[in-house]
């Protein structure tokens, strides 16, 4: 098997990681909902998920980029890791405002 063979089989495994953190997440703010707390917690689990799914995602884009070495790859390596460095910090500014309701 040749190195980039074995990079294209880590790669589909992160993306898989991809989906599966995703389904994880659904399942978590379902079980969260059935008992019965807050739709802010709920809000933050998925959140949460979003940007480790983001983080496998972005791992997986930076392998892809060292494979195929296109302006189109760094694009959607910039995008991905921007999408998820916004989600990341909409989700630390909600966890503020879910602490400090908490706390009042």
């Amino acid at each position: 098997m040749t190195f980039l063979a074995v990079l294209r089989l880590f790669v589909s495994i992160l993306n898989f990681c991809v989906v599966l953190r995703v389904a994880l997440t659904i399942a978590r703010a379902l079980a969260v909902l059935a008992a019965g707390k807050s739709i802010e917690r709920v809000r933050l689990n998925v959140t949460d998920g979003i940007v480790h799914a983001l983080t496998f995602s972005a791992a997986a884009t930076v392998l892809n980029v060292t494979i195929l070495q296109s302006w189109a790859d760094v694009g959607t390596l910039t995008a991905v890791f921007g999408m998820r460095a916004a989600v990341k910090r909409v989700l630390v500014w909600e966890e503020r405002i879910v602490g400090a309701t908490t706390e009042a």
